[in-house]
């Protein structure tokens, strides 16, 4: 069935969900002004838009479409945005009301994001509420997510719809027959939603239709021919959506789509080769696990014990999750299989999309393209945070029973869960839930310490601004 056999799982989900928007309030209230990613551009379009309007929009984000700052607007606008003569300054040194109020609004769309990745893996793993804890706990802690989440941007908006877009498209492919052209349409309208909100999100959604398409293709022909009134509405939504985004985009000839579908080959090697060659996956993995702060550099031999580690870590969930996906055998048995289409898809569509840009910013010289954030990932954090704990607990599990000689436990429930293999000597779809415990502890202790010492460090580094006349 649907229900967690474990029932203060999902209690612990919303202690998740809190601890992620205190820790957020922390972090709006204690950042200093313009620290975040491009964080005064985003100020620089409230400011603008609510002066002159979506046509007045300037700055290096006028690009954006507004769709992700409309709740930002709104409370930039009742904090008093359009009166108050600070919140006019470009690089602020006192943090007003309204980049207060607007930080807080991306702040709660992270705690969207957690609670959408929760009903996500609840989706994906019915029976097990530990893993699901684990996923949503790496979604909704990572610190250089954290930092992103407490600045004003509108990238938390666009990582909540894009996972809400996520979130229905899994439970389409795993809906009845009889329920799933209702669960269609609900994606079809989080998809559009997604895609007018950044571009970055369109590599993300667009594989979730993908991933749909792929579930349903042994009978697609027939399903085809018998919705044709279906059919004219998701044909007239994909156009509105076209057509939205030719009328956001001011240059066309100039933007990432258009020279990625000229040089897309090029720019995958390109991105590829350099992605190791600049240390573009360093810079990545720091400002994801433990760069609070951008500017904050750690110790060198304290930043490379930290990224090496982190770096192995991340290699053993990443392993972990690919057994997952492998025929199952005498020596993987307990494995945690995740072949859901919805992780997979996205995460391999927002890689290569970063690879891509990369190899474009290369390719072209253009630093703006070849950054290495790890926000470009953001969309893609909830499915890739199920796959990291499902490869997780499979290497955990595995190491565990091979130091202790014992036989990993059998059953048949993957199997029913159409997630392993066909036969129940092969599978498991039962997790060890203190196996889980430990791990779900070991990642809240690391998560929680880098965190706080990444903020602290970030305070320490710019406390002048909050002593009154020193900033």
């Amino acid at each position: 069935g649907s229900q967690f056999p474990v029932t203060g799982a999902r209690r612990l989900a919303i202690l998740v969900v809190t601890l992620a928007l205190v820790r957020g309030t922390l972090g709006a209230v204690l950042n200093a002004p313009g620290i975040g990613p491009d964080e005064r551009g985003h100020l620089q379009y409230l400011q603008t838009f609510t002066a002159n309007g979506w046509s007045g929009v300037q700055g290096v984000e006028a690009r954006q479409p507004p769709t992700g700052y409309l709740l930002t607007l709104g409370a930039w606008w009742l904090a008093g945005g359009a009166t108050d003569p600070q919140s006019q300054v470009f690089a602020p040194v006192v943090l007003t009301g309204p980049a207060l109020a607007a930080r807080l609004v991306s702040v709660a769309w992270s705690g969207v994001t957690a609670w959408a990745t929760w009903h996500l893996a609840r989706t994906i793993w019915p029976t097990r509420p530990w893993t699901a804890i684990l996923a949503m706990i790496l979604a909704a802690m990572a610190p250089g997510y954290l930092h992103v989440m407490a600045s004003v941007t509108n990238e938390p908006a666009a990582t909540a719809l894009a996972t809400v877009a996520i979130l229905t498209a899994a439970r389409t492919i795993e809906a009845p027959l009889e329920v799933r052209r209702v669960r269609l349409v609900t994606w079809a309208v989080a998809a559009a939603i997604a895609l007018t909100t950044k571009a970055t999100n369109a590599p993300v959604v667009l594989a979730t239709g993908v991933a749909i398409g792929w579930s349903l293709r042994a009978g697609w022909r027939a399903w085809l021919g018998s919705r044709p009134v279906q059919l004219a509405i998701c044909g007239a939504i994909a156009v509105a959506i076209l057509s939205y985004g030719a009328l956001l985009s001011r240059h066309p000839s100039s933007s990432y789509a258009a020279t990625a579908a000229r040089i897309w080959p090029e720019a995958v090697v390109a991105g590829s080769i350099a992605f190791v060659r600049d240390g573009a996956s360093t810079e990545t993995l720091r400002t994801f696990w433990h760069a609070w702060d951008y500017d904050v550099a750690w110790p060198r031999d304290l930043d490379a014990a930290i990224t090496v580690s982190l770096a192995i870590g991340v290699s053993l969930a990443a392993f972990g999750a690919i057994l997952g996906v492998l025929p199952a055998t005498a020596t993987t048995a307990s494995a945690i299989r995740t072949r859901h289409t919805a992780l997979w898809f996205p995460v391999v569509a927002q890689v290569t999309f970063a690879i891509v840009r990369y190899g474009i910013g290369s390719i072209a010289g253009a630093a703006m393209g070849g950054a290495a954030q790890a926000k470009t990932f953001f969309p893609a954090i909830a499915p890739a945070s199920l796959l990291g704990a499902a490869g997780l607990v499979t290497i955990v599990t595995l190491m565990w029973h091979t130091v202790a000689r014992t036989d990993l436990p059998l059953s048949s429930v993957a199997a029913r869960e159409g997630m392993g293999s066909s036969t129940p000597s092969q599978s498991s779809g039962q997790e060890d839930p203190s196996l889980v415990r430990v791990v779900t502890l070991g990642a809240i202790t690391c998560l929680v310490a880098t965190d706080f010492a990444g903020l602290a460090a970030s305070v320490w580094r710019h406390a002048r601004w909050l002593v009154p006349g020193t900033a």
